[in-house]
């Protein structure tokens, strides 16, 4: 009876939970870095709730840890892969750049390296 007439203790999950950490990689990895949405999105009260609302545990993360922390571990997980990738590999290796603009003005770069 307690239960009912005591609030809810709002606890959350420790940065190494689990629970905590496939959720925050996930997020950074598939919603900002392949769907481009912008890393300030994690600062949106509207898509905070909706993190509250799929896991009320899930501790949500502001964008300096994901600009400064998240996406820099990321990247050092990739480069690292990619160093190895290339170790393994043989001596020989072609590297291929290609730069552009679009109507618009914005710049890209393509990087092709054959192995």
């Amino acid at each position: 009876m307690a239960s009912f007439l005591k609030p809810a203790e709002h606890k959350t999950y420790s940065s190494m939970n689990p629970r905590q950490k496939l959720p925050t990689k996930s997020l950074v990895s598939h919603l900002i870095l392949n769907c481009g949405l912008p890393v300030s999105i994690v600062d949106d009260p509207d898509f905070r709730q909706f993190l509250h609302d799929v896991d009320p545990q899930f501790s949500v993360f502001c964008r300096q840890t994901v600009t400064y922390a998240i996406l820099p571990a990321i990247t050092e997980g990739k480069h690292n892969k990619l160093q190895q990738l290339l170790k393994k590999s043989t001596s020989d290796l072609a590297l291929t750049t290609d730069t552009w603009t679009d109507r618009g003005q914005h710049a890209f770069l393509g990087v092709t390296v054959h192995v």
